[in-house]
Order: structure tokens, then sequence, then C-alpha cells
């Protein structure tokens, strides 16, 4: 398991994104949910 040490969060106006990096930079994690979804929730 990665360990992640910088997390980032972009919040546009359909999708939000959150990025995990490590500490030298690399991709980590990646996850892209739609607001519509949630607002669901």
């Amino acid at each position: 398991m990665t360990e992640v040490s910088i997390i980032s969060v972009d919040l546009a106006e359909q999708v939000v994104q959150l990025h995990g990096a490590t500490a030298e930079g690399e991709v980590a994690s990646f996850v892209r949910v739609f607001r519509r979804i949630l607002s669901i929730a």
C-alpha cells in the first residue's frame, strides 16, 4: 500500500475530483465524482 502525503481537491462546476500523491509527487490515487451523484447522497 502506498503512503499518500499530498491530497488535492478540485471543485469544478460538474465534477469533484480527489487526488492523492506520494511525497515524491507520484500519483497514488485519483477519484472523480459527479456533483449530481453527491447531491443524491
